[in-house]
């Protein structure tokens, strides 16, 4: 849920929001751990008029700018479901207008990290390098309990040559185990939910 939705301090991570994330090949990708989590750009939507909407992304831009790395700060816009944004491109717009500095631009994740990169080798800033799960203070599917994943897929497999092995006993007379195949994939389906392969899910099957 991000640093600050999960701790209540968006500072609590010791290295900042923008970092090369080594994988176990050890080849690095440079990516963003989002610190209020990826609906901070949602108080923007719930905002009643533009000058709201406004007043809104500044305060997430002075908020998120304490972590960046760069002086490029991400603040993503939008939720799980949710119309296209009504805000955005209109903030972006009328913000630049009136102000210098900061710039809001509208861009794909690919521009941001370009910007971060260009910024950092200006600037002389080094990115951290991080091999770590991000859990338990940015708890999520895409970033934590590998095990658990492992896990997971372990089962699916083991179930799957059960099925092929209860098929061929079938054909030789034993009873084909239905109850017991579909109570496995059942839990196995159940734990496979991107918010409960993690164990961020309160009903995760133990």
């Amino acid at each position: 849920v991000g640093a600050r939705r999960h701790t209540g301090d968006i500072t609590r991570m010791q290295f900042p929001s923008e970092f090369e994330w080594i994988s176990p090949s050890g080849r690095g990708l440079l990516t963003s751990y989002l610190a209020d989590h990826y609906v901070a750009g949602w108080d923007i939507e719930r905002a009643g008029n533009l000058d709201a909407a406004i007043q809104a992304a500044y305060t997430q831009f002075s908020s998120l700018r304490q972590v960046a790395a760069t002086r490029n700060v991400l603040l993503p816009v939008g939720h799980d479901h949710n119309l296209p944004s009504r805000f955005c491109t209109a903030v972006c717009r009328e913000w630049n207008a009136r102000y210098t500095w900061p710039r809001f631009v509208v861009g794909l994740p690919r521009e941001f990290f370009a910007a971060v990169r260009g910024d950092a080798r200006r600037r002389g800033v080094t990115i951290s390098t991080q091999t770590r799960d991000m859990n338990p203070v940015y708890t999520g599917k895409d970033v934590s309990y590998i095990d658990t994943k492992q896990a997971q897929r372990a089962a699916e497999t083991a179930v799957l040559d059960a099925e092929r092995a209860a098929t061929l006993a079938s054909l030789l007379g034993a009873r084909y185990p239905h109850e017991a195949l579909d109570k496995a994939w059942r839990l196995l389906v159940y734990g496979a939910h991107h918010d409960a392969i993690t164990g961020t899910d309160r009903k995760s099957v133990v």
